[in-house]
């Protein structure tokens, strides 16, 4: 049984490791702030909103594919959809049997062109953090538009973080998350997927 393994690298940034293939989401740039590391990935994706830099993801192996627009694309045997999202791509990442949607950059609900691809998916990748994007108000009924079975929010303040954006507390708070414990990364498989309610985690960077 082949692990997922998500994590969190700060803004709308996050590695996704399948088996062995790592795909990097929204590598930023120098100029939010935060430290950088350095990243290997065999797959970038790049929504294209705010301060991205895919120039510092080196080679896992021979070379990086990347994907910066919509469209169907197969890679390592993962399936990637890029969906036009106004402020920048939307992705929806199938692999494992599970599907992940990565909404930077969205301020509000979906467009039914947009919940075509994103509606069900598994695991949705959430900006909460208001100014530029979506805010707590606003961030649960875009969820109970997608109805994810977790949610993982992102884009909010964090210790060195830059762009202007609220704390997380206030998105847990209006979704009725009580005693998270931050956790470094999410190891999941198809079979672990909660079936009844929504489940939420807090991603330390």
């Amino acid at each position: 049984c082949i692990y997922m393994i998500i994590q969190w690298i700060g803004g709308s940034g996050f590695k996704l490791q399948i088996d062995k293939t790592i795909v990097v989401i929204d590598p930023y740039g120098e100029d939010v702030g935060l430290r950088q590391n350095t990243l290997k990935a065999d797959i970038v994706l790049s929504s294209g909103f705010g301060s991205i830099d895919t120039a510092r993801v080196k080679p896992a192996e021979e070379k990086v594919v990347l994907i910066d627009s919509p469209g169907e694309y197969e890679s390592h045997g993962i399936f990637v959809y890029g969906v036009d999202g106004k402020a920048g791509n939307l992705f929806v990442v199938n692999a494992e049997g599970v599907t992940i949607g990565h909404c930077a950059g969205i301020s509000g609900g979906l467009t039914n062109y947009q919940l075509e691809y994103i509606e069900g998916v598994d695991v949705l990748l959430l900006p909460v953090g208001a100014h530029d994007v979506l805010d707590a108000k606003k961030a649960p009924d875009v969820i109970s538009q997608i109805e994810p079975r977790i949610v993982i929010p992102m884009d909010y303040a964090i210790k060195g973080y830059k762009p202007k954006r609220d704390e997380v507390d206030g998105f847990f708070k209006a979704v009725g998350a009580k005693d998270l414990v931050a956790e470094e990364k999410l190891r999941i498989t198809h079979k672990d997927l909660p079936a009844e309610e929504t489940v939420y985690y807090k991603l330390l960077p």
